[in-house]
């Protein structure tokens, strides 16, 4: 892994230093693709085949992915093993049969083995591919299936990070969330100071909200073990504060409001959150956001937009909101009894409607 600011440190060095990246896996004779970067480019691709190998970027249905679409990288040609010695299982999971279309007649498939790498890359529009991490490192939180290594590439794009590592932790109550560990780019002054507003404001200009990590952790150096390996139990849980002084509740219904913002973060009956606690900096997400507007609504009789939550992230805001609004009682969503049959909505009898006006019609079939 060829990190950004040793690629600068090579350009200030020389830049008649030519970078080439390999990349390959001991199954497939080591090198399989090859990379020459051009001075101004600041990532590290792996790069196009070399002679007499394929790669393949497929999904998990074995079909090809589109370009810049995400899919497991795997090789084929004349450089790839015959399997793994005298373990059957591991070679049938690991290689595999695989046909592709022939470019001088579409319809013909040709059949060849392939190896799975296990990475997870993408074709670029320039018929490079790009390394992105490995499958098995990828998580899946609040229902988005992330590749860190993505996130980790935008970070170490950052002038002022060295390296960058992104990982999923979990609260008390089981939930996951992601942590950045960074450590900052040096310069004759010294380690540059990190913002962590300013981190979370770069990566949310570069990626999907629900992949910008919650929580960030600024280290001196990542932790390796003696094989140079991450020592993921050597690293920090995050210390999750709001980044204000404690301000301790007043009344009764600022007392509440913490102890519901507690049972939502998940956290300790114990733990302290002030009035002037920011929601979103102590974890909190779109989800739990209606979560907490549900509970606000249960305990106070105040019933509570999604906006009102985001305009009013703080438990002092939510009290003066909760004193002034008008009282709506709850209604909670009584469970029906099971039936074998349930009446039509109006929108089921207008597609009945539909469909006994023109009985051919396929246009509403359900596959």
């Amino acid at each position: 892994k060829i990190l950004p600011h040793l690629l600068e440190m090579t350009n200030r060095k020389n830049k008649n230093i030519e970078v080439v990246n390999e990349y390959g896996v001991t199954e497939a004779a080591v090198m399989s693709t090859i990379f020459r970067r051009q001075q101004r480019e600041k990532t590290i691709k792996i790069g196009h085949p070399i002679w007499n190998t394929r790669l393949y970027i497929l999904n998990k249905w074995h079909k090809p992915q589109p370009i810049g679409a995400a899919g497991e990288l795997c090789i084929a040609g004349v450089g790839l093993a015959r399997g793994y010695l005298n373990r059957p299982e591991l070679t049938a999971e690991r290689f595999l049969s695989f046909s592709y279309r022939s470019y001088r007649s579409y319809k013909t498939y040709i059949p060849e083995k392939i190896y799975k790498t296990g990475d997870l890359a993408r074709w670029l529009p320039d018929g490079t591919v790009e390394f992105l991490g490995r499958i098995d490192l990828q998580v899946k939180i609040r229902g988005y299936r992330i590749e860190p290594g993505e996130i980790e590439k935008r970070l170490l794009n950052h002038p002022g990070i060295k390296e960058a590592l992104v990982m999923a932790r979990q609260h008390e109550n089981g939930e996951k969330y992601l942590c950045v560990y960074v450590v900052g780019a040096s310069s004759s002054k010294g380690v540059q100071a990190i913002e962590v507003s300013s981190l979370r404001e770069y990566l949310s200009g570069e990626l999907p909200d629900y992949m910008v990590p919650g929580h960030f952790v600024l280290l001196e150096k990542i932790p390796l073990t003696p094989n140079g390996k991450v020592d993921m139990k050597a690293l920090p849980a995050p210390k999750i504060e709001s980044g204000q002084e404690y301000a301790a509740p007043r009344d009764d219904i600022e007392r509440r409001l913490v102890k519901i913002w507690l049972e939502v973060l998940g956290r300790e009956p114990s733990a302290s959150i002030g009035i002037d606690d920011n929601f979103f900096r102590l974890g909190g997400h779109s989800l739990n956001t209606t979560i907490l507007a549900t509970r606000i609504h249960q305990a106070f009789h105040v019933e509570l937009s999604l906006s009102e939550v985001f305009k009013r992230r703080t438990v002092r805001k939510l009290g003066e909101y909760i004193r002034q609004a008008h009282h709506k009682a709850y209604i909670g969503i009584e469970p029906v009894e099971k039936m074998e049959y349930y009446p039509l909505s109006s929108a089921q009898k207008r597609l009945y409607f539909l469909q006994q006006m023109d009985l051919e019609s396929t246009a509403y079939n359900m596959p």
